[in-house]
């Protein structure tokens, strides 16, 4: 694909995750590696995973991909998000373009295993392109909600066109444990 022919969503949601070269990074829904090639180019050590549910598209990113899969740097799975087995905190950022499941139902599972797959202090993006402006703020308005309620702190931003919606979800740093009294409260100070 030509640099002029891929879609302005896939580069402005490369461009918002702020890829460092180390970066461990999660697309899900990658279609046929589109995205997944733009992430490569920021990447020296970091590696980049694609899933997908469509064995077409796995196969059609396997073949635009083939240099970076063979370096190492991209890997492909075929599967649901929700089966996805990986380490508990095993990515930097996360993130999809166009995909539904996320703001068409509850996701609860969907949304549970973003929050298990993303390390404290990591970004989940999810981005889309809507008919219009107003659909695109219901989805974000929506997504904020699913999100938030998993325990994720999250902001929206709009992209380059009215239509064009991105919801970043922080995965909250780990920090120390917060000391509780009785009943979850924080202890009184004795005076």
């Amino acid at each position: 694909m030509a640099e002029h022919e891929i879609p302005e969503r896939l580069r402005w949601a490369v461009e918002q995750l702020a890829i460092e070269p180390d970066a461990r990074v999660l697309e899900i829904g990658c279609g046929t590696g589109v995205a997944l090639g733009l992430v490569c180019e920021y990447l020296s050590t970091g590696h980049i995973l694609g899933i997908d549910r469509s064995a077409v598209a796995i196969d059609r990113a396997r073949t635009r991909n083939a240099a970076h899969i063979a370096e190492g740097m991209a890997g492909l799975w075929l599967g649901d998000l929700k089966d996805f087995a990986s380490d508990a905190g095993a990515f930097d950022r996360v993130f999809a373009v166009n995909v539904n499941v996320f703001w068409t139902g509850p996701a609860r599972a969907e949304l549970q295993r973003l929050f298990e797959l993303t390390k404290p202090g990591g970004v989940v993006l999810l981005v889309y392109e809507a008919p219009d402006a107003r659909k695109a703020e219901r989805i974000a308005n929506d997504l904020h909600e699913k999100l938030t309620a998993q325990g994720f702190l999250t902001t929206s931003s709009k992209g380059p066109s009215p239509k064009l919606v991105g919801i970043t979800a922080l995965h909250p740093p780990a920090g120390p444990p917060r000391p509780t009294g009785s009943r979850g409260r924080p202890p009184s100070r004795a005076m």
